[in-house]
């Protein structure tokens, strides 16, 4: 993730923005960071349990959704 700029911790970053510090694109751009980093560690979990993406998983250990 050392392409990604550092991030707010959530509470942080929502109390940011309900004081109005943070704009629109702003706001979305931090979020947009937590997506990629929590899809690149699901990502490396999977491909630990031996899941590829779009693997299917076995039988009693579906992902809820």
């Amino acid at each position: 993730m050392s392409d990604l700029h550092s991030t707010y911790p959530l509470p942080e970053l929502l109390a940011r923005w309900a004081r109005g510090d943070l704009t629109v694109e702003q706001l979305a751009g931090q979020l947009l960071q937590y997506v990629i980093s929590h899809d690149q560690r699901l990502d490396q979990l999977e491909k630990m349990h031996g899941r590829g993406q779009g693997g299917s998983p076995s039988s009693g250990d579906a992902r809820p959704v």
